[in-house]
């Protein structure tokens, strides 16, 4: 499966040439009104699936205002994982959009592909993508260890 990472501003013009499964992810202020609302995905009959979750770019070492942030957990990557596993047999792209495509978005999807074996290259996804959020990489992982998705004795 190819794997797009990108930000909302390249996301929202892009036409997919095929069945695409989409993850949004978008901020607390955003999803609250506090800033503007990203534009909707173009109108296309090869987006099948197009979810958002709502989590900021913070991992437990920050200590954030508990009404301005808010953090992802397992409960959002519990979510995000059922949701995918359901949702991808059609598709043959991943799209992951965040705010700017380097933390979020690029976590989300280095974490997909290594739990749900999507084909592209882990090691080359970690140099394009550097600054990739560590912590939500490692939530997705731990929580589908949990679930079964992904062997104990697996590489990651």
């Amino acid at each position: 499966m190819e794997i797009i990472i990108k930000g909302w501003e390249w996301a929202v013009n892009y036409k997919p040439q095929k069945p695409t499964y989409a993850i949004r992810i978008v901020d607390l202020e955003r999803s609250n009104g506090r800033r503007e609302p990203f534009p909707p995905l173009t109108q296309d009959s090869n987006y099948i699936h197009v979810m958002e979750y709502v989590f900021d770019d913070v991992d437990p070492g920050y200590n954030p205002s508990p009404s301005r942030t808010r953090m992802f957990n397992q409960e959002i990557a519990r979510q995000m994982l059922n949701d995918f596993q359901q949702g991808r047999k059609e598709c043959l792209s991943l799209l992951v959009h965040c705010t700017h495509g380097s933390n979020r978005a690029p976590a989300v999807g280095i974490a997909f592909n290594d739990i749900f074996r999507l084909g592209e290259d882990t090691q080359g996804l970690m140099g394009r993508y550097g600054g990739y959020t560590r912590y939500i990489y490692s939530v997705l992982i731990k929580t589908a260890r949990d679930l079964g998705m992904l062997q104990t004795n697996s590489r990651v």
